[in-house]
């Protein structure tokens, strides 16, 4: 998997190497929710069974994607929201107009749990208003991921880079590029442990 970035300067790309991480951690994040495998042996989570917390209702919809990963043999015990799915979760009220998924909504300033399982926030599990995935709840004990070495890095001004339909040469625009690389993989015992929350 590889991140290309271009810069123009010294203090550019000191700023760069310091969101190099996140950047990876971003791109790694929406390569195993909505991409294609970048090799063999990788899986995604894009094909999971879709649960639709529009249709159903934000409480009935994790109840339902709950029960479709029970009847596939697995326990639900984590969530990944995208914020887009946040805003849905904090929407939620009961009968008496309070929130259903917090304790406070004036104090408590994390996602927190619903019923009992974790949730996570990452920008990456959104996909398109057409998809409209707004993040994935399974048994994450059936995913694991590992990587071989270090974050490799090279640093060039004499790359090449095609911007749409523009070819920009580093060296005559006096700019740099930093290519960062990680070798990752990403791999799910079974695809039925997910379902995919769509809105």
């Amino acid at each position: 998997m590889t991140l290309l970035l271009h810069g123009l300067g010294n203090a550019l790309y000191n700023a760069l190497a310091q969101r190099l991480p996140g950047a990876l951690a971003k791109k790694f994040d929406s390569t195993v929710f909505h991409g294609t495998a970048p090799g063999s042996d990788f899986d995604t989570l894009a094909a999971a069974t879709a649960v639709s917390l529009g249709t159903l209702g934000v409480y009935d919809g994790v109840v339902s994607a709950m029960g479709t990963i029970a009847t596939a043999g697995y326990d639900m015990n984590g969530i990944v929201l995208a914020p887009q799915g946040e805003g849905l979760l904090y929407g939620e009220k009961d009968g008496n107009d309070r929130p259903l998924f917090i304790d406070n909504a004036a104090t408590q300033g994390s996602i927190g749990s619903v019923l009992g399982r974790p949730i996570f926030k990452s920008r990456a599990a959104y996909k398109d208003a057409t998809t409209d995935v707004l993040g994935f709840a399974g048994d994450w004990s059936q995913a694991m991921w590992g990587t071989v070495e270090d974050v490799q890095i090279k640093i060039s001004d004499q790359a090449t880079l095609n911007v749409g339909e523009t070819t920009i040469n580093l060296f005559q625009q006096n700019m740099f590029a930093v290519l960062a690389e990680i070798e990752v993989g990403f791999i799910v015992a079974d695809d039925d442990a997910f379902v995919r929350l769509t809105a």
